[in-house]
C-alpha cells in the first residue's frame, strides 16, 4: 500500500527509511542541490525543486497517504499556510508528519537562528484550522547545532 507518497527530500536520508513501504515516493526541495543529492540515493519515483506551498497548491488532488516535512516548517511562522494546503493534498484518513523547534510560551516566535519554535497550542489551532486532527505532539530531541540540542516537537496530523 501506498504509505509514503510525499516526502520533502532534503538529501533523501527519511526517504531511505521509507522507502521499501511506499508503493510511490515523491521528494521535494526548494534547493536544487539538494534533490540532486536525493537523486542520486536512487530511491524517489519523482523529484521536484518546488516551494513547499507551491507545490501543495498546484494541485488539489488528494493523491498523497503521507506527507513529511523534517525540519522544514522551521522556516514558516504560521503553520496554516503549510498544513491547510497539504491537508487537501491528503486522501481521506491520510498523515501529515514533521518536527519543528519547540517555543515553550506562545504561539510561533522568530528565533536568533532565523528559523521559527512553534508552540504545541499553534499546532493545535494551525491543524484544527487546515481540518486534520492531532494524533501526537511530543518533545524530542531533532538534532545537534554548534554541539548543542536542539529540542523540538514532533506532530503527526490526520485529515478525517
Amino acid at each position: 500500500s501506498d504509505v509514503c507518497s510525499s516526502d520533502l527530500c532534503g538529501t533523501g536520508l527519511f526517504g531511505i527509511q521509507v522507502r521499501s513501504r511506499a508503493a510511490s515516493l515523491t521528494g521535494i526541495d526548494l534547493s536544487p542541490e539538494m534533490v540532486e543529492r536525493a537523486r542520486a540515493r536512487g530511491i524517489y519515483d519523482a523529484l521536484e525543486v518546488a516551494e513547499i506551498t507551491e507545490f501543495l497548491n498546484r494541485n488539489s488532488d488528494p493523491n498523497f497517504d503521507l506527507i513529511v516535512a523534517c525540519d522544514t516548517l522551521i522556516y514558516f511562522g504560521d503553520l496554516t499556510l503549510a498544513l491547510a494546503p497539504a491537508a487537501k493534498r491528503l486522501k481521506p484518513g491520510g498523515y501529515v508528519a514533521f518536527t519543528v523547534e519547540q517555543d515553550e510560551t506562545g504561539s510561533y516566535k522568530l528565533t536568533d537562528s532565523g528559523r521559527y519554535a512553534h508552540s504545541s497550542a499553534h499546532i493545535r489551532s494551525a491543524a484544527e484550522a487546515a481540518g486534520l486532527k492531532p494524533l501526537q505532539i511530543s518533545s524530542g530531541l531533532l538534532r545537534y547545532e554548534y554541539g548543542q540540542e536542539v529540542k523540538g516537537l514532533i506532530t503527526v496530523l490526520q485529515r478525517q
